[in-house]
């Protein structure tokens, strides 16, 4: 029997979603300005005024669309409050894991009409999915929980630093790593990021600040328990990375191209992995079930 300080998993997962809303909204908001650049509205339009399109929804689906937050809120994104933000990240679930296959249809209605405004709302519901996981691995191990302490930490100010060669920073990266091999892997790096100008990729990707999030947190858990720490475990750090960026070089640019993974940045795919509901009752058949569900299956909710 559950404890008065227990609560139900779903509203555990609200309550942590709507935190996560708020604090990472510097990071979900410019990803909802990209979905809506990228298309959505022109989409929903024509889900609502084409003959075609209307035919082929049922009203469930309809009703859904109608809910989307690009068109059910007038306030500019950069100005969404926090409850909208959550309707996004739910609006954003359900097309990943309910309507997937038919917004499918819809988009093949229309070949001019790209998808890539669907590949970044299937980066906003990857916070559904990291929540419900969470809460279930809490559910599952409680003791991994109870002492977590959450205090903030100071980074110091940003700091820029300079690239090699100023004109032509990645050439002459390459040229440091490959040798003569610089300028074929030059011409392979622009077929394989589709432009001629990488250069100015690598500019746009790797502004010239240093800013400090995650190692600041390594840093000060280490040095306040020195006992967890192996000795100098940053040594040959930075020439581990330099060998795996040579081999990368070499041999990744002419790899098949791996498909998105739309459920996480890292780790196994939460849609593999997500076999049972999240509540404590499906705890009892955690172990018996060890099959993986097809893409097309439920998240896990309850």
């Amino acid at each position: 029997m559950a404890s008065d300080t227990e609560k139900p998993s779903s509203q555990a997962e609200n309550e942590v979603l709507q935190l996560v809303a708020e604090l990472d909204k510097g990071r979900i908001l410019p990803i909802a300005e990209r979905i809506e650049k990228r298309g959505v509205r022109q989409f929903l339009r024509k889900t609502q005024s084409g003959v075609q399109y209307r035919q082929l929804q049922p009203e469930k689906f309809k009703t859904w669309l109608e809910s989307c937050p690009f068109i059910a809120s007038t306030t500019r994104i950069q100005d969404w409050t926090c409850a909208t933000t959550v309707k996004l990240i739910h609006w954003a679930s359900e097309a990943r894991w309910q309507y997937a296959e038919q917004l499918r249809t819809l988009l093949k209605l229309d070949e001019s009409q790209g998808q890539a405004w669907l590949d970044n709302l299937h980066k906003v519901a990857r916070y559904h999915s990291a929540i419900k996981s969470m809460v279930k691995f809490a559910v599952k191990e409680p003791g991994i929980f109870v002492n977590i302490g959450i205090r903030p930490i100071n980074a110091p100010n940003p700091r820029r630093f300079k690239l090699p060669n100023d004109e032509a920073p990645l050439l002459a990266i390459v040229g440091r790593l490959l040798g003569k091999d610089a300028n074929s892997t030059m011409e392979k790096l622009e077929k394989h990021l589709g432009t001629q100008h990488v250069e100015t990729r690598l500019r746009r990707a790797c502004p010239p600040n240093l800013t400090l999030h995650a190692e600041m947190q390594m840093v000060v858990f280490y040095e306040g328990n020195p006992g967890n720490s192996a000795q100098r475990p940053y040594m040959n750090l930075s020439r581990d990375i330099e060998n795996l960026t040579r081999q990368d070089l070499k041999v990744a640019l002419t790899a098949p191209t791996r498909p998105p993974n739309y459920d996480s940045t890292a780790g196994p795919s939460l849609t593999l992995t997500a076999t049972v509901p999240t509540g404590p009752r499906s705890l009892q058949n955690t172990q018996a079930r060890s099959t993986v569900q097809d893409e097309s299956s439920s998240e896990g909710s309850d």
